[in-house]
């Protein structure tokens, strides 16, 4: 079994979106809302599926392609994603089989494989081992930044056809994120996490942040560049007060110095990780930007 083609088969995609509602209630609109971002499912996604007698998908594994850093190497990837059978379809060995065939084409194409599960049992007999994630803490306030310019970060609405085109540009040149484990050139998983996040942009440095703050906690998921910039740059134009700086991502690339804390990132989904591309006992954090 080949993965399937969306291009080739034009009802496809409305056929395995009525399927997955069936699993994740909501999908095909976040789908279908990523569109006015940039970012097509059928574009970015290869998918596996099993069929009935009539034709309609039953169960279905999508595959995306993630380039990425890890310790200076760069990777090719699979992130496996929207992973599911139908209810009444179950318990019949679908989900093996459809793994068992992702996973001999992923064998011969790429260097290996991630996913996000809140259900890492499922996942350990197909060799994926379960990733402990980490956060990176620092006692850094705005207060305590007295920079002779100030870089001003504006919202980008991606809905907008200037911003949109002005993020992809950026995506499609950004340096990762961190050394130890960043993204390369990929725009689809970013700009579909865009539908739960906001990202802010600077004209002078051509840099693009992702965060949020809550309870004076800065919380930084992620930075778009083609070029390292010391955080004494980034920090001080963030138009809101902040006493701590949480981030998401390691952040050997930012000048940030020591953190004060490195913690286990608690989190819904569990990072699983096939392969040889990530060591044992590496302290990873996998910018919340590049999940799915």
């Amino acid at each position: 079994m080949n993965p399937l083609n969306y291009s080739s088969d034009s009802k496809l995609y409305a056929r395995i979106m009525t399927l997955l509602e069936s699993s994740f209630p909501g999908i095909e609109h976040m789908a279908e809302t990523s569109i006015t971002l940039g970012t097509r499912w059928a574009d970015s996604s290869r998918p596996f599926c099993i069929f009935d007698a009539a034709e309609q998908p039953i169960a279905h594994l999508g595959l995306i392609e993630l380039p990425i850093t890890v310790q200076n190497k760069p990777y090719n990837i699979a992130t496996l994603h929207a992973i599911c059978t139908h209810p009444d379809y179950r318990k019949r060995g679908h989900f093996k089989t459809l793994m068992n065939e992702a996973l001999n084409f992923i064998d011969n194409h790429y260097q290996g494989a991630q996913l996000f599960t809140k259900q890492p049992s499922l996942y350990e007999p197909f060799g994926f081992r379960k990733i402990q994630e980490f956060k990176f803490s620092f006692n850094l306030n705005s207060a305590s930044f007295k920079p002779e310019k100030r870089y001003y970060f504006r919202n980008l609405n991606l809905q907008d056809a200037y911003d949109r085109n002005l993020i992809q540009s950026l995506l499609s040149i950004r340096a990762p994120v961190s050394a130890e484990y960043g993204i390369r050139e990929e725009q689809n998983v970013f700009l579909f996490n865009m539908l739960q996040n906001q990202a802010y942009y600077n004209e002078d440095l051509d840099l693009c942040v992702v965060y949020k703050i809550e309870n004076e906690i800065l919380h930084l998921y992620d930075i778009v560049s083609s070029n390292y910039r010391s955080i004494n740059d980034i920090l001080p134009g963030i138009n809101q007060s902040f006493q701590q700086v949480i981030t998401y991502f390691s952040p050997d690339k930012w000048s940030f110095g020591r953190p004060h804390e490195v913690s286990p990132l608690v989190a819904e989904c569990h990072l699983m990780a096939r392969g040889k591309w990530l060591p044992r006992d590496f302290t990873i954090a996998v910018p919340m930007t590049a999940h799915c």
